[in-house]
């Protein structure tokens, strides 16, 4: 828990040096769900960065979303991301907020494909998950994704 100490006091602040801290632990820009290796933040441990979450969730959980490992693989770090699911996606507009997390990121190509990869890989993660929280985010997420790409194929379609 010694290592989750020092980061719990700059996380909760306002200051530059939480922003710094966020880019850190957080992952790196890159393909959704591929990553060369994982974040710092899958070394924290999970059950205190929970519990301080817990402490203050209306103000806490949203700085714990910022630095969550855009995964549900336990493999790939995800551990801390289904907690938070577990603990945290019943808070209003959580959910939402967690899928603009993974939503997040740059790419290149039509974005139809981007986001098709993106639901590949959600759909893996469902095929693993054990939690009916996870279950129900994800299918959330799928759905999204779904609606996107088909908004994409459209916009794409027009473009030629």
């Amino acid at each position: 828990h010694e290592s989750w100490t020092q980061f719990a006091d700059p996380l909760a602040s306002e200051s530059l040096r939480r922003y710094d801290l966020v880019f850190w632990l957080s992952d790196r820009p890159g393909e959704f769900g591929k990553k060369d290796s994982p974040p710092p933040v899958v070394h924290l441990p999970v059950d205190a960065v929970i519990s301080w979450a817990k402490e203050d969730p209306e103000r806490r959980a949203i700085k714990v979303l910022q630095i969550l490992p855009k995964t549900v693989d336990p493999k790939d770090g995800g551990t801390l991301t289904v907690r938070f699911i577990e603990e945290f996606c019943d808070i209003k507009d959580m959910g939402g907020s967690l899928a603009a997390h993974f939503w997040t990121g740059s790419w290149s190509g039509p974005e139809s494909l981007h986001l098709e990869k993106k639901r590949n890989t959600a759909r893996q993660w469902l095929a693993i998950a054990q939690s009916t929280s996870v279950v129900s985010w994800l299918s959330q997420l799928i759905t999204h994704l779904s609606e996107a790409i088909e908004a994409a194929r459209i916009r794409e379609e027009r473009e030629f």
